[in-house]
């Protein structure tokens, strides 16, 4: 009867609610069955058989997936027995309702981890009861952490947000492919540019020089909207096509760079509250609601909706919550998706920290031979960035403001985060950065990001080529990454100005030719001013580079401040 009734929970809405769940259920229950069941022969079993199923559903194979499915239809009764010691009477209403409201705002990963976890003496209930619980507990939770986001057609006015990849060059044209028809341009007296948006040997329209303007162009039923703008002496055209929405004290503005309407594409890019668009298809997650979001873009007939979807909160100690979402913030400023604060790495993390309590802080390094030393700690040890500060929110904000260190904060977003911090140090463990062509590089600070910090955190070790660097202050690392494997660029520069048009500011270029340090060379391209940048100031930063394609340059404004954005003109 019991797989009757789970069998149709299971292939019911409420699957893909339980599914992610049910793994962790599955992947917890051998430790609990070698402290409440007898191990024996068919808990061996068991065992095996969850390991498979757990195997099969992260699988990319749908067969497989299906597989796990039945399987767990299959173990349920035998399972469940043992989390039914955990929950509640549901005949007492008081209690159960408490219950469920206690774990709806836990959230789900923290009540499954409960049900294996907690020794109470509620009586054992039916697998049907565990799974009524989960259900409900899943329901209560998603209807108070997911918010729709209806959306509004808007005007992009702002063309220093646009990331470089959104915007293409004009010659003697706009873009056919965005503005769908024949557009002659021409450059005219004082670098000003001329537009023919209707008769084509009438260049009627004019934008100065540093100007910008929205166009309006085609038929009257199908009008495009498109974004004319100088980007340094380099006359751009974009896609100013966007919708934007509130809900909940959270906004988001949409852009449909390849002005298809869809707003969901691959190239189409998304921005929260005042933070850095990234792209959709990238990552599913950004950070909104104070926390981690699964988001989705939908549309119907009314038009064009955001799902944010909130995900638990990270279990753990404080300090690392409080750091993962510091990092998760800076992410979302220079357009990265969130990370997930990921156990594993933490707990190596911690192991490390260990190490330094039992013989002084070491850094990266652990010596085999000495108390407390281990091959996890040892590798968290190398593959973290680390300070002598307990607090590791401390050290994120730290490493954000470094040349080397930084890279720690850029990882992928489907990479986790370890974290760990006490009276001897702490550790932050990053991911590998995502792999991009030098063309669509990341860029720190992002393109049209406020706030800029004015200067650089010292660290160590200094650069090779000047061990004394950091005895006098230096300006925010302007960096650009461009992570593609066997990327082999040459003529690299990388310069800072300000809005007035003065000589570029002075300071040092890392790159690949010349890095920080020989032991730590990486496709980047980093410009330390010499001294700290200004406050409330605009900033244009080029980078200019050569590949087999031939010569190119990525351009992009940020600010020290909220100084308005310095063209002469804007008009939509």
């Amino acid at each position: 009867m019991h797989s009757r009734v789970l069998t149709t929970w299971l292939t019911e809405k409420a699957l893909r609610r339980v599914l992610a769940g049910l793994v962790f259920v599955l992947t917890s229950l051998s430790a609990m069955c070698t402290v409440d069941v007898h191990a024996d022969e068919a808990d061996a079993a068991l065992n095996r058989r969850i390991d498979v199923a757990v195997a099969d559903l992260s699988a990319d194979d749908a067969d497989a997936r299906k597989r796990a499915v039945a399987t767990i239809v299959e173990l349920a009764p035998a399972s469940f027995g043992v989390l039914a010691r955990s929950l509640p009477d549901p005949e007492n209403h008081a209690g159960w309702a408490a219950a469920l409201a206690a774990a709806a705002r836990a959230g789900p990963e923290v009540v499954l981890r409960e049900l294996q976890a907690t020794r109470s003496n509620w009586r054992g209930l039916s697998a049907t009861v565990v799974a009524r619980y989960i259900d409900e507990v899943f329901a209560r939770w998603e209807r108070g952490q997911v918010v729709t986001l209806s959306t509004e057609e808007t005007t992009l006015t702002d063309p220093a947000r646009l990331p470089p990849a959104a915007a293409l060059p004009i010659a003697d044209e706009l873009r056919s492919e965005l503005s769908w028809g024949e557009y002659p341009t021409r450059i005219g007296k004082n670098g000003a540019l001329q537009l023919a948006t209707s008769d084509p040997a009438r260049f009627s329209k004019t934008i100065p020089r540093g100007g910008w303007e929205v166009l309006r162009l085609g038929s009257k039923n199908w009008p495009r909207r498109l974004m004319v703008f100088d980007r340094g002496g380099a006359w751009m055209v974009a896609s100013a096509a966007a919708r934007s929405g509130s809900a909940r004290g959270v906004s988001v503005l949409l852009l449909d760079v390849d002005g298809d309407g869809e707003f969901g594409g691959a190239s189409d890019l998304i921005a929260i509250d005042d933070g850095a668009f990234q792209e959709i298809g990238r990552a599913p997650y950004v950070w909104a609601l104070g926390g981690r979001c699964r988001v989705q873009i939908k549309r119907d007939v009314d038009g064009v909706a955001v799902e944010l979807r909130r995900m638990p909160d990270p279990e753990g100690p404080g300090r690392n919550v409080l750091a993962w979402a510091w990092v998760n913030q800076w992410r979302a400023s220079v357009g990265l998706p969130p990370h997930a604060l990921d156990r594993p790495r933490s707990e190596a993390c911690a192991e490390h920290h260990e190490y330094w309590q039992h013989n002084g802080f070491t850094a990266h390094d652990q010596n085999a031979q000495k108390p407390g030393a281990s091959p996890t700690g040892a590798k968290a040890g190398r593959s973290s960035s680390v300070w002598e500060t307990s607090d590791p929110l401390r050290l994120a904000e730290a490493i954000s403001r470094n040349v080397l260190h930084r890279r720690s904060l850029l990882g992928r977003g489907d990479d986790g985060l370890g974290l760990a911090g006490g009276p001897a140090g702490s550790l932050l463990w990053g991911g590998a950065m995502s792999r991009r062509s030098a063309r669509t590089p990341l860029l720190v600070p992002a393109p049209g990001q406020t706030g800029v910090p004015l200067d650089v955190r010292a660290e160590s070790p200094a650069p090779a080529s000047n061990p004394n660097f950091y005895a006098k202050s230096h300006g925010y690392p302007v960096a650009v990454h461009f992570a593609a494997a066997g990327t082999r660029l040459a003529d690299v520069s990388l310069t800072l100005e300000t809005a007035q048009g003065a000589k570029p500011v002075s300071g040092t270029l890392f790159k690949p030719s010349q890095p920080y340090h020989p032991n730590y060379n990486a496709n980047e391209a980093v410009f330390v001013a010499d001294s700290p940048l200004r406050e409330k100031t605009w900033y244009l930063a080029r980078f200019r580079a050569s590949d087999d394609q031939g010569a190119f340059e990525v351009s992009w404004w940020f600010t020290t401040g909220d100084a308005r954005f310095p063209t002469r003109t804007g008009r939509k």
